[in-house]
């Protein structure tokens, strides 16, 4: 088991699954392209970012604990989407979106518990825009650009990684897990 540092304490800590390669890339650079988010790679969320009740060390175990009853799943970016109450945004989950849910419900409970802002949906953020205006016309680029790049396929989220955010607004990688085998 990876030792947690000390100084992670108080920060706020997520459960995330990177997009893998090429769609990777491929995403980061589109949210660049509209000056979209940069503190982290492409990634869906697992469980929202909350400060902690216990100890990062003592989180971590209990997340691997909840996650071994959990195989990979694939999944399936769709559209282009907006919060319409911070304007953010992101590409919604069609295929998987359940399982995330499922993997979501299971993990925010006791020690992992945060009362969300809003409510928990499945995407993968794109954008922060300030206003309607701007929210509008980045959507328009992105969803430009998104239709040219949609892969066919879905992709297999097999993987769950515990981050915890720094002092300069990144992440830091706590920890990692993998996720039982596929079920066909």
């Amino acid at each position: 088991m990876e030792i947690i540092d000390q100084h992670s304490r108080g920060e706020f800590f997520a459960l995330v699954s990177y997009v893998p390669e090429p769609l990777g890339s491929t995403l980061d650079r589109l949210k660049h392209s509209v000056g979209g988010e940069r503190s982290s790679p492409a990634h869906v969320t697992l469980l929202p970012p909350r400060p902690l009740r216990s100890d990062p060390e003592a989180a971590y175990v209990r997340i691997r604990e909840v996650l071994a009853g959990f195989p990979a799943f694939e999944l399936e970016l769709t559209e282009i989407c907006r919060f319409p109450a911070t304007n953010v945004l992101y590409l919604a989950v069609g295929k998987g979106h359940e399982q995330i849910r499922e993997i979501y419900r299971a993990l925010n409970l006791g020690e992992l518990h945060h009362q969300e802002e809003f409510e928990f949906l499945p995407h993968l953020t794109l954008a922060y825009p300030a206003d309607l205006e701007s929210a509008e016309k980045m959507r328009l680029e992105l969803d430009k650009a998104w239709s040219q790049h949609r892969p066919a396929e879905a992709f297999v989220v097999d993987r769950a990684v515990f981050i915890s955010r720094t002092p300069d607004g990144g992440w830091n990688q706590l920890g990692e897990h993998s996720l039982s085998e596929l079920v066909p």
